[in-house]
């Protein structure tokens, strides 16, 4: 469902301290012929409140990036700062089946020690607020993919850190629920702001959701280019992705990466 069309100023150009420093941060894995080396020598910063893409072609290192800015793999040189706490969300739901959506939801404030009465309160609000409270007592088997990356991103947000990691969150959509939840994501962090470093391989997506977007290269991934979309996005977005500003961005991208 959608939400009300979000009016936000461009935050890419506001001065302010980095939420997410990374410094020539590089990853290798072990192979069987040697080792493989995904991440090379990776430097860039989110500032806090900013939306920032990383896209890149598949393989690039860009899932990894995110994990080990999450804590979940060490680097092998240089070095991550995050400024207060992150939550990771995967490109899989992970909807719980026993659950409900509003339960799955209200697990995350559980977890951190909420009675459950209090976090399904908690995430009922934000239910209410995203326009999906009339779906709040369905299993997860009874919702379309789209609902249900809706439902985890709620959950996402109810584990209230200032730092959002969304790996490909709509990797598995068709295009059409694709682009509407594009359109309800960029909505819900005006309602809901935080620091986001958002993962895709999907140039349009980084372009029409983030302030700032870097372009990965193939393996070891790199940072190939920079770019800062100037784009209205309280325009319909139909109007936004057929702009001339729109395509002459994409082109750039299209070019860092061949």
């Amino acid at each position: 469902m959608p939400l009300k069309a979000p009016e936000r100023e461009s935050r890419a150009t506001i001065s302010r301290p980095a939420a997410v420093a990374v410094r020539a941060l590089s990853k290798t894995f072990p192979g069987r012929d040697g080792a493989v080396e995904a991440l090379d020598r990776v430097s860039f910063e989110a500032k806090a409140g900013e939306a920032l893409g990383l896209v890149g072609p598949s393989g690039c290192g860009k899932s990894t990036l995110l994990e080990v800015i999450a804590g979940l793999e060490p680097a092998t040189g240089g070095e991550v700062t995050v400024r207060g706490k992150c939550v990771l969300m995967p490109q899989r739901d992970l909807l719980l089946p026993w659950r409900t959506a509003l339960d799955n939801a209200a697990l995350a404030p559980q977890l951190q020690g909420a009675s459950r009465t209090a976090a399904r309160r908690r995430a009922n609000a934000l239910f209410e607020r995203f326009g999906i409270a009339d779906f709040a007592r369905a299993r997860p088997s009874e919702l379309s993919g789209g609902m249900r990356q809706r439902v985890a991103f709620a959950r996402t947000l109810l584990a209230d850190r200032p730092v959002l990691l969304l790996d490909e969150p709509f990797a598995s959509l068709d295009s059409i629920t694709r682009a509407e939840l594009q359109e309800w994501l960029l909505a819900a962090l005006v309602q809901e702001p935080r620091t986001t470093v958002l993962v895709t391989h999907d140039i349009e997506e980084a372009l029409f959701l983030c302030d700032r977007v870097l372009v990965m290269s193939r393996r070891p991934g790199t940072i190939a280019a920079e770019l800062e979309p100037a784009l209205d996005r309280t325009a319909p977005r139909t109007e936004v992705v057929t702009s001339a500003e729109f395509s002459r961005l994409r082109l750039r991208a299209l070019e860092a990466l061949a």
